[in-house]
């Protein structure tokens, strides 16, 4: 829900081109792998699927509201390397312990997308960092 929520802001505040084109992609892949953990969670009694951010995430979320330019591109980012970390983790263990086989499926097929999500947000974060630390230095 925040990849997509992160998203849907970064395609209109973003002021790099990389930044917005990697929301957008956040948007589209985590709403189809989202759509896709709802039906699953549907199935269970005790599962109760969340309808809003998280305590974190909303604190992310008003500190990206106040950003612009470099400022907001770099949280932006770095959020985005950090909750794909913790997913790559989350998923992993899934895979290796999980006890419910369409969990496990579930979390085999996406791990792959989140791996090359964290990727690309390490990378543009990087490509940003480097262009901002060019145009401070004058280069």
């Amino acid at each position: 829900m925040a990849e997509v929520n992160f998203g849907q802001l970064a395609v209109t505040k973003g002021s790099d081109s990389l930044v917005r084109a990697f929301g957008q992609h956040m948007v589209t892949e985590h709403t189809t792998a989202q759509d896709e953990l709802k039906e699953i969670a549907d199935d269970f009694n005790n599962v109760t699927w969340p309808t809003e951010l998280d305590s974190a995430h909303r604190e992310i979320r008003e500190q990206l509201e106040t950003l612009e330019g470099y400022s907001f591109d770099s949280l932006y980012m770095s959020t985005q390397v950090m909750d794909h970390e913790k997913t790559i983790d989350l998923f992993e263990t899934e895979i290796s312990q999980g006890e419910e086989q369409r969990v496990e499926s579930y979390a085999t097929k996406y791990l792959p997308h989140i791996q090359e999500h964290y990727e690309q947000a390490d990378s543009i974060r990087t490509v940003i960092t480097d262009m901002q630390n060019n145009a401070a230095n004058g280069n």
